[in-house]
């Protein structure tokens, strides 16, 4: 009897072992299909491998449980391991938690969606004043106001440590870009401005309402509104492709962009936030919102046919992703609402996405669907490093031709003394110097300037790759006033020789 004891205590000991090392394995009753969670960890190990990602986090929903919670990579360049509780930036996935704070307080009758922001917020305004009026608090939800993607370019590359409030009252000089109510644009500023609307409406922080209101229902023990009490709780590093290989890096965080783009969660919470989503705001025995309410997030409207409120609606999907210079998440509802899924990732790779159009972080999201739902998955067939190789070649081309130009100066020095003799020569050497060396680098700065984005965020978001691409017409630039300053001593030395004969 005791031998059996034993046997069943050191039995039961390695099936908890192998449950807390193994992904689990869980059966849809209601569809008769098992789901190989095992499958969703090696496709997981391999993307992650293939795309250089550092580390990741996902959190796995079926109706109202956590049916799958694991965690992969490092979180810096220590080896600190990554866990469910590991924070991530979320990036615009924070602009679902702004939609259900407004929402909420919709519920209260503190807030009526087709009301003017004004109403809220009296000292609200942009460039044209009548049209700011015009723009209530469904239109921001739904990104149909008229507002522009991104605040005025400096006001974001601002060094001053803005909140929410003082980034909103600088907006005075915004321009609205499309007829307010009548066209979808995705904004950032949006979101900003709804995240003000919260504070003037509740009298409490931005920060302190999510927490209070669905950070702490929700049990979110490891989500915050604080970069600094992030990092205290293990807030994982952030990396970025350097040519294909990946980096830890720091762009700003500012405190305004909170609402819209930089709360921070784990894998952990995020599930419990997605059971509230798809269970009609309800987790375990609490309710942080309505059914009628949670469906109008979901609800697309007429203009803005893709998104609901800080929801898209996507081929029978409801999800929003998130993207930072260095974090990437993704969060959906599939499978007849049935399926949720989080995805959290410390890295993020704008430049091939920039260059390629290939968001293929999503991917992996889709590619966990796919196989919960008994679909083909299409993996990543090309390594990062690989695909990065044609953009390396271009690069470094790019670069030898500029730096060879700047070191053959002297070799060009010397075969130029020997022409460019008369006037003429003269002439139409300096005007091509001007026009390759200074001219053409010069517009192709104010055309990435003025239609692409403004060279410091180009910096911070395409690190390497912009770095260069800055670099060289500078290069360019100095090579072309150093051969002009060549050409007229040369010219002056021939006046001068002639002028001794």
């Amino acid at each position: 009897m005791y031998k059996n004891r034993v046997i069943k205590f050191f039995v039961t000991i390695i099936i908890i072992i192998f449950t807390i090392n193994s992904p689990i394995i869980f059966t849809a009753q209601d569809n008769n299909n098992e789901v190989n969670f095992n499958k969703i960890d090696k496709y997981i190990k391999s993307e992650m491998e293939k795309l250089n990602i550092p580390g990741c986090s996902v959190g796995i929903v079926n109706k109202d449980e956590v049916v799958f919670l694991k965690s992969y990579g490092k979180a810096d360049n220590n080896e600190r391991i990554i866990d469910e509780n590991t924070p991530f930036i979320l990036g615009s996935v924070s602009k679902t938690f702004t939609a259900m704070a407004i929402m909420q307080l919709v519920e209260e009758g503190k807030i009526e969606l087709n009301s003017p922001v004004q109403k809220y917020i009296p000292w609200f305004t942009l460039s044209d004043s009548e049209l700011s009026k015009k723009i209530t608090i469904r239109q921001l939800l739904n990104h149909t106001s008229g507002l522009p993607r991104e605040a005025p370019v400096e006001l974001r590359l601002s060094k001053d440590d803005l909140t929410i409030e003082e980034f909103v009252r600088k907006q005075n000089n915004t321009e609205i870009i499309n007829p307010v109510g009548l066209k979808f644009q995705y904004s950032n500023l949006g979101y900003i401005i709804l995240g003000q609307v919260i504070q003037s409406v509740t009298g409490i922080s931005y920060e302190e309402y999510i927490e209070q209101n669905i950070f702490e229902p929700l049990e979110m023990e490891h989500s915050f509104t604080s970069l600094s009490k992030a990092k205290e709780n293990g807030l994982t590093r952030g990396y970025q492709p350097f040519f294909g290989y990946m980096f830890p890096t720091n762009p700003p965080y500012n405190q305004y962009d909170i609402p819209k783009g930089v709360l921070i969660s784990s894998s952990k919470d995020m599930s419990n936030f997605l059971i509230a989503l798809m269970n009609n705001g309800e987790y375990k025995d609490k309710s942080i919102l309505s059914s009628k309410s949670i469906l109008a997030m979901k609800q697309r409207s007429n203009v803005a046919k893709n998104y609901g409120f800080g929801l898209m609606i996507y081929k029978g999907e409801i999800l929003h992703g998130g993207d930072t210079q260095n974090f990437n998440s993704n969060m959906k509802i599939f499978g007849q609402g049935e399926w949720g899924l989080v995805i959290l990732i410390n890295a993020n790779d704008l430049t091939y996405q920039y260059i390629q159009r290939e968001a293929w972080y999503d991917d992996i999201s889709n590619g966990i669907r796919n196989i919960i739902l008994d679909k083909e998955v299409t993996e990543t067939e090309v390594s990062l490093t690989k695909k990065y190789l044609p953009i390396n070649i271009i690069l470094f081309v790019i670069v030898v031709f500029c730096v060879l130009g700047f070191i053959r100066l002297p070799k060009w020095y010397n075969k130029m003394t020997e022409n460019y003799r008369n006037f003429k020569d003269f002439k139409y050497s300096i005007l091509a110097q001007v026009i390759f060396y200074i001219v053409l680098p010069v517009i192709y700065y104010q055309l990435i300037s003025k239609y692409l984005i403004a060279w410091r965020s180009f910096l911070i978001f395409l690190p390497g790759v912009a770095h260069i691409l800055f670099a060289a017409p500078m290069i360019l630039i100095c090579t072309g006033i150093l051969k002009i300053f060549l050409i007229i001593k040369n010219k002056r030395n021939n006046i001068n020789n002639t002028i001794q004969k």
